[in-house]
């Protein structure tokens, strides 16, 4: 069995956050953003905690009224999404699983709907004019993000 990659969200151009199970990610260097809910926020998070597609599947299975094969296309597909736009780097390939304690089936699952991820360029000109500043503190990044947004 070839060794599956691993990935990361890039901080260096990429800033996100998870609200209300929606991931919201702004690429800084582009001054797109973008969206995803429901179970794309899920798989967002997991991205952060470090997980590899197959974890990310069997989790999202038990805590969604999926299977685990379809979890995964819909995961690879969302994968390849965001690493066309940049929002993900290549960590590992092979890595092993990461070290957390095994989830059990959820007493009751949340209902699936297919991940899709939502790209937004309208605001490309605006945060062109006003680029917020490399190493901007994040808090200070979502402030500034949500006054110009009108948010």
């Amino acid at each position: 069995m070839e060794p599956e990659p691993r990935y990361t969200p890039n901080h260096d151009d990429i800033a996100a956050r998870v609200l209300d199970g929606e991931a919201i990610m702004i690429n800084l260097a582009k001054g797109t953003y973008y969206s995803l809910d429901g179970v794309g926020g899920r798989i967002w998070e997991l991205l952060e905690e470090g997980k590899g597609a197959a974890e990310m599947a069997d989790t999202i299975s038990l805590e969604f009224d999926v299977t685990a094969e379809r979890a995964r296309a819909d995961i690879d597909r969302i994968l390849g999404e965001l690493q066309a736009e940049d929002a993900l780097r290549t960590v590992l390939v092979g890595a092993p699983p990461s070290k957390t304690t095994p989830r059990t089936r959820c007493a009751e699952k949340r209902p699936y709907r297919e991940p899709k991820l939502t790209v937004y360029r309208d605001m490309a000109d605006l945060l062109a004019l006003e680029p917020p500043t490399p190493g901007t503190d994040q808090d200070d990044l979502w402030e500034g993000f949500e006054a110009k947004a009108g948010g």
